[in-house]
């Protein structure tokens, strides 16, 4: 990367140094403060920004009105701990954050009035607008800007913090990518991507979803952003099946985060005349 004079090199050691510096996390409270800084940015900064650039009342080049449909004219949220769905959205964003850093989840996190204290010993900055910002509003423009001398020596130069910043990690210091995976209640990954959809939502004054209605979403629209990080994937072989009696299932292989204490299990089945049957979800704790 060290040759590459190009704004997506620029932007990719931004982004690796950002990760492993200023918003590093060592503490799981680390987590909470980098969720609830993210709420801040999403949510309130950056619509507050974009109002003030462009105004209720702002006009085009040609005289009409910039916030005409289909635009929405976006209100900022205010972060209240009072609000479930801040709070549920400030919990997933830390949990994996937090498997991202290999940091223990302690048990406290599930509770609302816990997990409210420890948000708000969060110290927010207060939004400062800037004069200067270029907001793109052409939804067609795809250009990227050509490669410059100045990027050049930007690169070398965060090359140089990252350097620095290597030094400083502990031995055997590692970052766990994560695999996103919908279909499983318990990885807070809908959780998450249900928040951040729900909380835009509010910003445009647009209904909301609960997780099950994000979760048909998202299956309509597959992700590959994060499958740069496995090389081929091969061709996953047949669970073994294990046969009871007349009855069958498969056993699957799946590794489980040093920080998971239980497995919640739901048994789905039918009796002899295919009714279903009503069973309470069953949680299994093993450490």
């Amino acid at each position: 990367m060290k040759n590459a004079g190009d704004a997506q090199a620029k932007d990719n050691l931004e982004r690796i140094l950002e990760c492993l510096d200023k918003e590093r996390c060592t503490e799981f409270q680390d987590c909470i403060t980098w969720a609830r800084l993210k709420f801040e940015d999403y949510f309130v900064n950056r619509v507050k920004q974009l109002t003030f650039t462009f105004p209720e009342d702002a006009t085009t080049s040609n005289g009409t009105p910039f916030w005409s449909a289909p635009k929405r004219f976006p209100l900022p949220l205010q972060f209240s701990t009072d609000d479930v769905s801040h709070l549920h959205f400030i919990m997933a964003a830390s949990f994996l954050r937090a498997e991202i850093f290999g940091i223990p989840v302690p048990d406290w996190v599930k509770s609302p009035k816990k997990l409210a204290d420890a948000v708000s010993n969060v110290i927010v900055p207060n939004f400062q607008p800037k004069e200067d910002v270029k907001i793109e509003t052409d939804e067609k423009a795809t250009n990227i800007p050509p490669p410059s001398v100045d990027d050049a020596l930007v690169i070398d130069e965060l090359i140089m913090k990252l350097e620095n910043c290597q030094q400083q990690l502990l031995p055997g210091f590692r970052m766990n990518p994560i695999q996103f995976e919908k279909d499983d209640d318990t990885n807070y990954h809908m959780d998450l991507i249900a928040g951040l959809a729900n909380m835009r939502a509010r910003n445009y004054g647009i209904p909301e979803v609960d997780k099950l209605k994000a979760k048909f979403i998202a299956k309509d629209h597959p992700s590959n952003s994060n499958l740069h990080c496995f090389g081929n994937w091969p061709e996953p072989v047949p669970p073994k099946v294990i046969k009871h009696q007349d009855m069958s299932w498969e056993v699957g292989k799946a590794e489980l985060p040093p920080y998971r204490r239980h497995l919640d299990v739901v048994v789905a089945c039918e009796d002899d005349e295919d009714n279903d049957i009503d069973i309470p979800q069953i949680s299994i704790y093993f450490r």
